[in-house]
């Protein structure tokens, strides 16, 4: 990979240079540019922002759903069991 003191490749700006090559600046954090590629822009900046954030919540929300999921299941594995049981199939049978 480049040079050393270039940054490594997923934290370099995507930017082509016109000899082709990928641009070695670093890209502003949470952005995909460098300040000479468009980093200063309204539009870089708020995309960047919002990088950023979803960065800080992304765990949180992970582990969420990773619960909600332990919980989906332990329930779908109880009603299996209750469906099973010959007093539930007699209710359900009533109900017919």
């Amino acid at each position: 990979m480049g040079y050393p003191g270039h940054p490594p490749d997923h934290k370099r700006c995507t930017a082509k240079t016109r000899a082709g090559g990928r641009c070695l600046r670093w890209a502003l954090k949470g952005s995909t540019v460098c300040l000479v590629h468009g980093g200063y822009l309204p539009s870089v900046r708020r995309k960047a922002k919002l990088r950023l954030a979803l960065r800080e919540v992304q765990p949180e929300m992970r582990a969420q759903l990773a619960r909600d999921r332990a919980r989906i299941e332990a329930e779908e594995r109880f009603l299996d069991q209750v469906e099973g049981s010959p007093s539930i199939r007699k209710l359900l049978e009533e109900d017919q």
